[in-house]
């Protein structure tokens, strides 16, 4: 069984993020008030950012917990923790996922972590500048949460050997 390793940038993740929030505020430009909206424009700027960094470290790990039976054992950060400053580095993601399939599974988990990573702190942000438009990413990151936790089952399903088995009804 190998190993496969998914970063995930920071800068990338950043830039996502932030061009999440400025569409949702421009879609509510002209019928909210313009510091709200300016609030939510300046998701990513220096002053808002080490606390979506901590988001960011937040929904990471809820991720993390999510793809636990496919996350590789010792891949667990050993690290003092801190809540003096939030994480500024990029996420990375140590799977043990079967052979059969390995790069579709990868991709799809790479994937899905990605926008989960960005539904959640979008979602979180809005809650606080735009709470309207907060519950349609909220929706969006538990089904992204929803789709991890079904990829991992399976992936930990096929890894064990074993394999699920469909067959079509039939009253014969």
């Amino acid at each position: 069984m190998n190993m496969t390793e998914i970063t995930f940038s920071r800068d990338a993740l950043l830039a996502d993020i932030g061009n999440a929030a400025y569409v949702a505020a421009d879609v509510e430009e002209g019928s909210t008030e313009s510091h709200r909206l300016h609030q939510t424009f300046d998701i990513c700027q220096e002053d808002n950012i080490e606390r979506i960094d901590r988001l960011l470290s937040l929904a990471y790990s809820e991720a993390r917990l999510r793809l636990l039976p496919v996350i590789a054992k010792g891949s667990g950060h050993r690290r003092r923790l801190s809540d003096v400053e939030a994480e500024k580095r990029d996420r990375r993601l140590r799977l043990c996922l079967p052979e059969n399939g390995k790069e579709i599974r990868a991709a799809g988990i790479r994937d899905a972590v990605h926008e989960f990573l960005i539904a959640r702190v979008v979602g979180w942000w809005l809650s606080v500048t735009l709470p309207a438009s907060a519950g349609a990413w909220k929706e969006r990151g538990d089904r992204l949460g929803e789709s991890l936790e079904a990829i991992a089952a399976e992936a930990s399903i096929t890894r064990a050997g074993t394999t699920v088995c469909r067959r079509a009804c039939s009253p014969f």
